[in-house]
């Protein structure tokens, strides 16, 4: 089943996410070369948080409406052009001087360019979720979802080597012309390859005819069959059962925010280890160097451990996985904050890249354990009658943890060292992880152990 969801679903999402990390690392530096400052720079980060947190909900609407097949595609469409315009600024821009040539116009660009592509993001993720909560069985959910966690990080680790490449090339640019075509490439696979379900669930507009079928008077029996019908074995009759109704609305909303109050924490420490592990390399005086090989250890690490996570969801529930991980966040930053609480050192003692890699891999320990945790809880709380509906909602809600995590780190390192907000993230995925002991076997899939 997961094989044939390569070509449609999975590679195209390792190309797209392969794109976006090709120029997102450099993003900063190109922004600063346009002539932004330093502060309005770091900024243009904002972009994708307020993004995850306010496009969700009315991008789910254009996705029932549109469908998730012509929603990709148009979506697809629309971040390749628009990184091609990017890629034409940029060159345009840093061709006549960088900052000195670079004009208001080639700036707004810039910013209304990113503010495009993260639409297709959201739009892309959405759909994507919504097609593989209709195409997957409910025994292996847990592992397709997982895999494409898998597919993005896989993308996420190939993008920057890419990217460095053209770089390398001579052609700071090119990133962006780079993401167009692997964004046309994912779009054509998903055109031939992305087919439309045979039985997709009723929307939310046919939610209520739904539940008036549900509720109407059973009309055949195995003793009464239709006129012109063979009677149905009378030998083994089938055991009626009326199907449950949905969850309202507000009930379904308290279920939501039940769940997403242990799971935010871990969408936190997702958006701001890349800011603590950098932060605390600097503190303990290593180098850029030290930090590629900590970040490119811990992203093998998490790779490595996308399937096994599927499998132990789909055998054990989803507690089995969202747990540890989140207690895996928590130690890894527990270990991350004495390693930064005083100031700066200018050389770096020898137990240093050896501290900063430990705390690293068990942070990735957890993360990747817990790859695919928050698509696969969205699509677990989604009523079939609204489900689309329901994964907009819900990605809003693991949006604000993507907007807060970094929040955070620069609120708290403001007053005080970077350790204070690694060891107030260690507190608050601990209490995360001691919820979702708690909630998730209440209200998600019995799993199947088998």
């Amino acid at each position: 089943m997961l094989k044939r969801l390569i070509l449609p679903i999975y590679l195209p999402l390792f190309l797209e996410y392969a794109g976006v990390s090709a120029y997102l690392p450099l993003l900063p530096l190109i922004a600063v070369r346009l002539g932004f400052s330093v502060p309005e720079a770091a900024a243009l980060g904002l972009i994708q948080g307020l993004c995850a947190v306010l496009l969700p909900i009315p991008l789910a609407r254009l996705l029932a409406a549109m469908g998730e097949r012509r929603a990709l595609l148009a979506s697809g469409a629309l971040q390749g052009a628009t990184s091609l315009g990017l890629g034409v600024v940029v060159h345009r821009a840093l061709a006549a001087g960088g900052a000195d040539g670079a004009g208001p116009a080639d700036r707004l660009a810039l910013i209304a360019g990113l503010l495009v592509i993260n639409m297709g993001l959201v739009l892309w993720h959405v759909g994507r979720q919504a097609y593989l909560a209709d195409a997957l069985p409910e025994s292996i959910r847990a592992r397709g979802l997982t895999t494409l966690g898998g597919a993005l990080r896989m993308g996420q680790v190939v993008g920057p080597f890419i990217g460095a490449a053209v770089i390398a090339a001579g052609s700071t640019a090119g990133v962006f012309f780079l993401h167009t075509g692997l964004m046309v490439l994912a779009t054509v696979l998903v055109a031939l390859t992305l087919l439309p379900l045979d039985d997709p669930p009723p929307g939310p507009a046919s939610a209520d005819a739904a539940s008036a079928d549900a509720a109407a008077p059973d009309s055949a029996t195995p003793d009464a069959a239709a006129p012109g019908t063979a009677a149905p074995d009378a030998a083994a009759p089938a055991p009626l059962r009326r199907p449950t109704p949905p969850l309202s609305h507000r009930d379904a909303a308290r279920r939501r925010i039940a769940v997403a109050a242990g799971i935010l924490p871990v969408s936190m420490s997702r958006s701001n280890r890349m800011i603590i592990i950098p932060l605390v390399a600097l503190s303990l005086g290593l180098g850029e160097d030290h930090v590629a090989i900590v970040v490119g250890i811990a992203a093998v690490v998490e790779i490595a451990l996308f399937y096994p996570a599927g499998l132990l969801m789909d055998r054990f529930g989803r507690a089995a996985v969202a747990v540890p991980c989140s207690l895996g966040l928590a130690a890894g930053m527990a270990l991350m904050a004495p390693l930064a609480l005083g100031g700066h050192a200018t050389t770096p003692q020898p137990w240093a890249l050896p501290a900063l890699l430990a705390a690293a891999t068990v942070m990735s320990l957890g993360n990747g354990l817990g790859s695919g945790i928050q698509v696969t809880l969205g699509v677990d709380l989604a009523r079939p009658q609204y489900r689309v509906r329901d994964l907009g909602r819900w990605n809003s809600l693991v949006g604000v943890g993507q907007l807060a995590g970094p929040g955070l780190v620069t609120a708290v390192t403001v007053v005080a060292p970077v350790g204070v907000a690694a060891g107030t993230m260690a507190v608050l995925c601990g209490a995360g992880g001691a919820w979702l002991a708690r909630i998730l076997p209440r209200v998600t899939p019995a799993p199947s152990r088998r």
